[in-house]
């Protein structure tokens, strides 16, 4: 299966210490470094870390990623720069919050959820925010079956969509597959609309 260009945003990641930060950063090592850009908070000894990266970090001037105005400014910026194919989130809350903005702009974007996304999905606050960024995704991956069967009832079903998918198969394979999946259904999309311009 193709890799396609990812852009990697997320406020887990080395050289901050915990799990989340473990998964995603095994995640992206194991992706093509050529083809894979991270966008992620500025932490203590980052510069030490990002170093010893065979792909490119950016960092963000703060140490969290809250989804404003400036932010989605820089996301756009980076996948234009990064020609990215799609945007990977490194967690379910709050990033995924720019993801309406991103699909009207024809970038896709997949969704890592853990387990704290089943606590926030349980406060009616924090599922309603979270239901309008899944809203907007192509796909969102889960750690576990738990916490996908917690989270699907927080995705709308789309013809053109995946449910969310989690535990029956590795967690780094289950995002890989989300990831290629994204990538077919935008050529798909290019293709429609080419033929569509033809006709």
């Amino acid at each position: 299966m193709e890799i396609p260009r990812v852009l990697v945003v997320t406020n887990d990641f080395p050289p901050r210490v915990g799990g989340v930060q473990q998964y995603v950063w095994n995640l992206v090592t194991r992706l093509p470094a050529d083809r894979v850009l991270v966008l992620a908070p500025n932490w203590p000894g980052w510069r030490e870390h990002d170093r010893g990266q065979a792909f490119p970090v950016q960092r963000w001037p703060e140490r969290f990623l809250w989804p404003t105005a400036d932010l989605l400014r820089r996301v756009r910026g980076q996948v234009a720069e990064h020609r990215a194919d799609v945007v990977l989130f490194g967690h379910g809350f709050p990033l995924p919050m720019l993801a309406p903005d991103l699909r009207s702009h024809g970038v896709p974007s997949v969704v890592l959820t853990h387990g704290a996304e089943v606590w926030l999905a349980r406060a009616p606050l924090f599922s309603s925010a979270m239901r309008r960024g899944l809203a907007a995704v192509r796909h969102v991956t889960a750690v576990s079956e738990y916490t996908s069967c917690v989270l699907r009832a927080l995705v709308p079903p789309m013809p053109d969509r995946a449910a969310v998918k989690g535990g029956l198969i590795g967690f780094r394979q289950q995002v890989i597959e989300s990831l290629g999946a994204a990538l077919l259904a935008i050529r798909g999309a290019a293709a429609r609309n080419s033929v569509s311009d033809a006709q």
